[in-house]
């Protein structure tokens, strides 16, 4: 395509070029960010999966909620442990606690918001289960 307006073309590659440039910044933050978090992060990580490990070993379960984007992200992860990730294997038990919307509106309506996990680690979790509370903000 040929451009007939000198200052525009040069105003769109200035553009581009900007543009370019913030997408390179967000990949280098975002390798920075994640050299940073494993310095950080590895030991407990670590511990969570060596707790959930665990529990699920020895006949437990592994409740996981979130709201928002961690509700689904919470959703996802117990899908995965019954249906399987990356190869067959046992199914291994867990439970969002966000998807039963009968349960979820209730408590909220009959009791408060802030209630609606606590009441179903009650009813649903036994010793050696473990919480996994996810949060994407």
């Amino acid at each position: 395509m040929v451009c007939l307006d000198a200052k525009a073309c040069s105003r769109d590659a200035i553009m581009e070029g900007m543009i370019e440039q913030r997408i390179e910044q967000h990949f280098i933050d975002s390798a920075d960010l994640k050299y940073q978090a494993a310095q950080v992060l590895s030991k407990p990580i670590s511990a969570a999966i060596s707790a959930i490990l665990a529990s699920v070993t020895s006949g437990g379960k592994v409740l996981a909620c979130g709201n928002g984007g961690g509700a689904a992200s919470a959703q996802h992860f117990a899908a995965k442990f019954v249906v399987g990730y990356e190869r067959e294997r046992p199914e291994l038990a867990a439970l969002a606690l966000t998807t039963d919307a009968s349960i979820v509106t209730a408590i909220a309506n009959d009791y408060d918001f802030s209630a609606i996990f606590a009441k179903q680690v009650r009813a649903f979790g036994n010793a050696g289960d473990v919480l996994l509370a996810i949060s994407s903000s």
